[in-house]
């Protein structure tokens, strides 16, 4: 199976669950992912006791599981050969892959809830550490449940019941700031440009790391929208974030102007652009904002 490059949260809890249930039912798997987990995931993984080996994987005459990924380019070169089905688990509204077999609910705020979802109805029951895991997905990517439905809440009934607990959950997501979360903050708030299109509030900044943390710092200063720009070595990067608005559109034009990729669903997008320039890219950006009637604040 694989997943999106540096998997965050999401990624990490949706491909160990789904691995867990495979492997109890005598599946041989492999776990695909260019980069290490995000900081928040290895931290969560450490804290629990659990070890995930991502790595490059050859898909041939194999199934190939595609967890919480848009675009191709996301997959870096984690996954070789040509396999004989792909099956698309995910809930991002704008992308440009497909599979035989497909499960793709953009209402879903997460990847892990139509995991557990599925794994659930084949009756499986992660034990007390995955459980705990799958918890913290959800609650991290509902924001501690505030976009969360009922069938976000059943999911997370569903893992307490099996040993989770909602107190370590946020406990662990409440993990200390250290120095280079703090300066990653800071110079993005410093850098930070702002246009306004009547009510809406169009924010961009560049920062070299925690790029996810600052867009979403920048949305609790009142930007309806966050666009944080970064430098990884052939390629350019842009996360984006909003409160309600649709960013995965636009981040998606402005990878077909660019040659590169970019989706994601409504409020929580990215784009990622090789042999590019960070100053190019943020000059693509801000003349995407501007073409949507935003001014200079």
């Amino acid at each position: 199976m694989a997943v999106h490059r540096n998997p965050d949260l999401d990624a990490v809890a949706s491909s160990v669950i789904l691995n867990s249930y495979l492997t109890i039912n005598g599946k041989r798997t492999c776990m695909a992912a260019e980069g290490k987990p995000s900081s928040d995931a290895a931290t969560a993984l450490e804290s629990l006791g659990l070890s995930v080996n991502y790595g490059e994987c050859d898909a041939s005459n194999s199934v190939l599981a595609i967890l919480d990924t848009a675009s191709r380019v996301q997959l870096g070169g984690s996954v070789r050969g040509s396999p004989t089905a792909t099956i698309i688990i995910d809930h991002h509204a704008v992308r440009n892959l497909s599979g035989d077999v497909e499960l793709i609910d953009p209402s879903s705020p997460s990847t892990v809830e139509l995991v557990l979802e599925l794994t659930s109805a084949a009756g499986f029951k992660p034990d007390p550490r995955i459980a705990q895991l799958g918890l913290l997905a959800l609650v991290g990517e509902t924001g501690r449940f505030l976009r969360a439905g009922a069938r976000t809440l059943e999911a997370a009934a569903a893992m307490i019941r099996l040993g989770a607990s909602y107190g370590d959950a946020l406990t662990m997501l409440r993990r200390e700031e250290d120095k280079s979360t703090r300066m990653a903050l800071l110079k993005g708030v410093l850098r930070m440009r702002a246009y306004r299109h009547g009510d809406d509030v169009y924010c961009v900044t560049e920062v070299d790391a925690f790029e996810s943390l600052v867009a979403g710092k920048m949305l609790e200063l009142g930007c309806t929208a966050a666009f944080v720009v970064s430098d990884h070595d052939d390629e350019v990067r842009v996360i984006g974030r909003s409160r309600g608005m649709d960013i995965a559109s636009l981040l998606q034009t402005m990878g077909k102007a660019s040659g590169g990729e970019g989706g994601g669903h409504m409020e929580a997008a990215a784009l990622a652009v090789k042999g590019a320039a960070v100053g190019q890219v943020m000059d693509l950006l801000v003349r995407s904002i501007k073409s949507r009637g935003a001014s200079p604040m």
